[in-house]
């Protein structure tokens, strides 16, 4: 990985409702497949930190850090979500996002349920930075081992689609690589081929 930073906007935090509640975290991953804050352990610019209380209520109902993170180039981001509606878990999604520069301009809306005591509305923007989106088989191949139990948890697509929304601000000026696997005398390395690899998010575009 290249030491320059490549600079995002992250949010993360949960809202607790009367009938409903969610979590969204944003998680730094590495090998085999260790999950992080992203925010703690990035280069955090301390000046742009925001919260949003999430409900009229201050001590209860949680609430929404925001602020901008810096992380190397090709570090890997999970955005994982969960939410229940009265009691029951209803839906739980991640999507994993690789940081490069040249690639689209991501913003990424958490979906929220809502009340008459909510304060934030039905979404949050939960992420904004370049980035690839990897399919389960892209991560594998960057040497990180995910669990079966995750995947079949969080990579369920409908709930995807249900949680979360991703809009491509601006296109990027280098097509997103297909990640693959050489051998060589050293041993197996990855490679990025540039060809366009398909997308298993909908993507809105502007």
């Amino acid at each position: 990985m290249s030491e320059e930073l490549q600079r995002v906007s992250m949010t993360y935090g949960k809202v607790v409702l009367k009938n409903s509640s969610a979590t969204l975290a944003v998680l730094r991953v590495t090998a085999p497949f260790k999950r992080e804050s992203a925010a703690m352990v990035g280069r955090s610019e301390q000046s742009s930190k925001e919260y949003f209380q999430s409900t009229a209520y201050r001590d209860i109902g949680g609430g929404f850090t925001r602020q901008r993170v810096g992380h190397p180039e090709g570090t890997l981001i999970v955005l994982q979500s969960s939410e229940t509606k009265r009691g029951v878990l209803h839906a739980e999604a991640a999507i994993f996002l690789r940081l490069r520069a040249g690639a689209d301009l991501l913003s990424i809306n958490v979906k929220l349920p809502v009340g008459p005591e909510s304060r934030l509305g039905d979404t949050l923007q939960s992420f904004v930075g370049a980035a690839d989106i990897l399919t389960y088989d892209e991560v594998r191949l960057l040497g990180i081992n995910v669990p079966r139990h995750y995947r079949d948890r969080y990579g369920n697509e409908d709930e995807i689609d249900e949680l979360f929304e991703v809009s491509v601000v601006r296109k990027g000026n280098i097509s997103k690589p297909q990640l693959v696997a050489v051998a060589t005398s050293e041993g197996t390395v990855i490679k990025a081929v540039g060809t366009e690899a398909v997308r298993r998010v909908k993507i809105r575009r502007h």
